[in-house]
């Protein structure tokens, strides 16, 4: 029998650390909110004077930390649901039981997992995700099925050779020999496809979206979780074989 590990209190800030990483990887970190361990980690940051108290989380410069008291969770994790008997709507928490974690989502997480579609700020991406996208579309093909805000189809063809030469390039960087992955670019003469382009649309979704899916099943699977999507914006953790309680 596999032995598989068994969330406690503390494993709280590893965890949110590896899908705050995760999410950034894939440009899904936006307009996201992550509850865990008494604690609230958020995108966008609080506005000026806006009197929230907290601090950036060590390490980065986009997620606002804050505590978050369990207690408060009904009210973030609740949304309105109609009840036919009664006519009206009713508040209903969607935070599990446990509250191992929970996580609501608006921005571009929100778009694939409910719009269907992949929509990513590319400067919000890092180069490894660019190439992985890259090869997608070579091996799918879909440039037809993508459109890039600032290039036109009409030049497909020289916009996918774009993404072949950026993929050759990408696989034989040396980071030894080179301080960045900027650098050698510039060294070699070549921009990547997608430069200029502030944001990327793949309605053609299916494959990157089970490849984000298996990213988040992996993290939370070493935990000893599993994840659920309880509502159109909002997912939460149970332990591996028990069955969901929501509040």
């Amino acid at each position: 029998m596999v032995s598989r590990h068994y969330f406690i209190h503390e494993d709280a800030p590893a965890l949110v650390r590896d899908m705050i990483d995760y999410c950034k990887k894939w440009g899904l970190w936006r307009d996201n909110c992550i509850c865990a361990g008494g604690k609230r980690y958020s995108h966008p940051l609080p506005e000026p004077g806006s009197g929230r108290s907290g601090g950036l989380l060590a390490g980065y410069d986009d997620v606002w930390e804050e505590d978050f008291p369990d207690s408060m969770r009904e009210r973030l994790f609740s949304v309105p649901i109609y009840d036919p008997g009664t006519g009206r709507y009713e508040l209903r928490c969607f935070c599990s039981h446990e509250q191992l974690l929970d996580m609501a989502f608006e921005g571009p997480l929100y778009d694939l997992l409910y719009l269907h579609k992949y929509r990513a700020a590319l400067t919000d991406l890092p180069f490894e995700a660019r190439a992985e996208i890259c090869r997608l579309l070579l091996e799918k093909d879909s440039a037809i099925r993508c459109e890039i805000a600032g290039l036109h189809w009409d030049i497909k063809e020289e916009a996918m050779s774009d993404a072949r030469d950026f993929l050759e390039r990408y696989e034989g960087w040396d980071p030894a020999e080179f301080d960045s992955y900027e650098e050698y670019l510039e060294s070699a003469g070549f921009e990547d496809p997608f430069y200029g382009a502030d944001d990327l649309i793949i309605t053609d979704y299916g494959e990157l979206e089970k490849r984000i899916d298996r990213g988040f099943t992996d993290i939370f699977d070493r935990y000893g979780l599993r994840y659920d999507l309880c509502s159109s914006t909002m997912l939460t953790a149970y332990r591996l074989g028990e069955t969901p309680q929501l509040e």
